[in-house]
């Protein structure tokens, strides 16, 4: 076990009342899920964006997913560890061209509640994890509905957030002048205005961010690099002038959006 899912259980054992006894009850029964947080070996956090596909798909189909990094978690579920299901997941290295993930999902006894496997192929190795991750929870039975939490979050965009301006990065080896603004209520617009010695009219959506339940500063995004076909991915914002936006073919890269002064 890792020694980070061990701390999260033992946590949990310690907050949680609970009797041994205690009936084990189906993944459906359970409204939030933490998905284990895979750092690998060179030290790259879930360079493979497995553990962020294994959120989004479950939080796709009902359930109130989030990371163990517990600033994440609602209150309720601070409060009571015993609220959640802990998903453990295992990526196996390619057998004739073929990855393998493995989704453990235990309750806070550490009794193992279901488990899913699957496999995937793809151009590299952040489409086949995805596909295996798709595979894997193709019989996972859907949540009838998301935790009280999440329903009373607020998914409007931070007002005064001072997010909202002008920001730099480095897109296909050019320098890059973008805007960030809001796009509607729930979702940013980033707009590419500058790209190396091409100015572009204002009207070119880079991305499209959605404000999302996974935390207050993640958001679901549609990217739409400069020839190329738009796809879904992820978008978090640190510190408030710095965005990251998850690239799919990249084996883990990202795009950093830096605020201009």
């Amino acid at each position: 076990m890792p020694k980070k899912t061990l701390c999260i259980f033992l946590y949990a054992m310690l907050i949680c009342r609970i009797s041994p006894a205690q009936e084990l009850l189906p993944m459906e029964a359970f409204r939030y899920v933490v998905v284990e947080t895979l750092i690998y070996d060179d030290q790259q956090i879930d360079k493979y964006l497995i553990g962020a596909n294994v959120r989004r798909y479950l939080f796709n189909n009902g359930y109130y997913a989030v990371s163990d990094q517990k600033q994440s978690w609602p209150e309720d579920l601070l409060l009571d560890p015993c609220k959640a299901l802990y998903a453990g997941l295992q990526a196996a290295d390619p057998v004739f061209g073929r990855y393998k993930v493995q989704i453990t999902v235990r309750d806070c006894l550490w009794r193992e509640v279901v488990r899913f496997e699957g496999r995937g192929s793809g151009e590299n190795s952040v489409e086949a994890f995805s596909r295996a991750v798709q595979q894997a929870l193709k019989s996972l039975v859907p949540h009838s509905g998301r935790p009280d939490a999440v329903a009373s979050m607020s998914t409007a965009i931070p007002g005064g957030s001072g997010l909202e301006g002008r920001y730099s990065a480095t897109i296909g080896g050019k320098q890059a002048l973008l805007l960030l603004a809001p796009g509607s209520r729930t979702g940013w617009t980033l707009i590419l205005i500058m790209l190396g010695e091409e100015a572009f009219p204002g009207v070119e959506a880079l991305a499209e961010l959605q404000a999302s339940a996974l935390g207050p500063n993640l958001f679901q995004a549609r990217l739409k690099l400069p020839g190329e076909e738009a796809y879904d991915t992820f978008a978090s914002f640190d510190g408030g002038r710095i965005l990251i936006i998850e690239l799919r073919g990249g084996e883990g890269d990202k795009l950093i959006f830096r605020k201009q002064d």
